[in-house]
């Protein structure tokens, strides 16, 4: 390792992935990516919900939400 280090035949890790090396888990994309998904544990597992105070227009106004979002017909073109 350290003459693969030396050579520098080690790719550059990115900020994002060293965040992420450094977490310390990877959660359900471990099993989605590693091509054995557990359905039950990722049904089971507690998701948070958006807050209005985290997501305000969605409560109130989601066709506004949607109006900003480009169309199939213009992504397409």
């Amino acid at each position: 390792m350290h003459l693969m280090k030396a050579k520098k035949l080690l790719p550059q890790i990115s900020d994002t992935e060293k965040q992420a090396l450094q977490a310390g888990s990877v959660w359900i994309d471990g099993d989605i990516f590693g091509g054995n998904p557990d359905f039950k544990k990722m049904l089971a597992e507690a998701y948070n919900r958006l807050t209005p105070e985290f997501f305000p227009h969605a409560a109130d106004k989601p066709h506004a939400i949607v109006a900003g979002l480009p169309s199939k017909r213009a992504a397409n073109a």
